[in-house]
């Protein structure tokens, strides 16, 4: 009927991403939080993921796991979340992978954009048992586009204005496209 049935104030909200049981996760400037379907908190995360700037809409995998994306000075930080508590199970260094995407996930898999230093940048594959790399494709930035996953390949454009097809298990360019504009989603 469109009436508002509850309302949850926070200050900078990310997207949220809603598990299978209802369960909804977003991040604000610092935290964060999980809410039951009615709007009550289930729990808003111990720890500050981010110094004030942003915690990335959250990604979520079939047994649960929670993966975002803080920001700590001028690093990005990629976090495993325990969804019962919301406590850290493992985070990336303040320079191991400087993601700056929102994550995707397959088959035990994160993928992430991101860059290794100036003038080098791309997407990374990332272990999600523990935060380890797979791969690193140097595609150029790809600062506004959410890598898309399908059984062979991961896809993902960006702002040099091509679309690449990437190898799930390597990362060696599939194909690409150039577009003549830069690719977000």
């Amino acid at each position: 009927n469109g009436r508002l049935k509850w309302k949850y104030s926070v200050s900078d909200a990310s997207s949220p991403t809603i598990a299978s049981d209802g369960t909804i996760y977003f991040g604000t400037k610092y935290e964060l939080f999980a809410l039951n379907p009615n709007g009550e908190r289930i729990w808003q995360s111990a720890d500050q993921l981010s110094n004030g700037r942003w915690v990335k809409s959250p990604a979520l995998i079939s047994d649960g796991t929670i993966y975002t994306i803080g920001q700590t000075g001028s690093s990005e930080i990629l976090y495993s979340v325990n969804p019962q508590d919301g406590n850290i199970n493992w985070k990336t260094g303040s320079s191991t992978y400087p993601l700056n995407t929102i994550p995707s996930f397959s088959q035990d898999v994160i993928y992430s954009g991101g860059y290794l230093d100036l003038g080098d940048s791309g997407l990374f594959a990332i272990n999600a048992s523990d935060g380890t790399q797979k791969w690193y494709a140097a595609v150029g930035d790809i600062y506004g586009s959410v890598p898309a996953i399908s059984q062979d390949a991961v896809y993902v454009g960006t702002e040099t204005y091509t679309l690449y097809a990437l190898n799930k298990t390597n990362g060696s360019t599939k194909s690409s496209f150039y577009t003549g504009a830069q690719i977000r989603t």
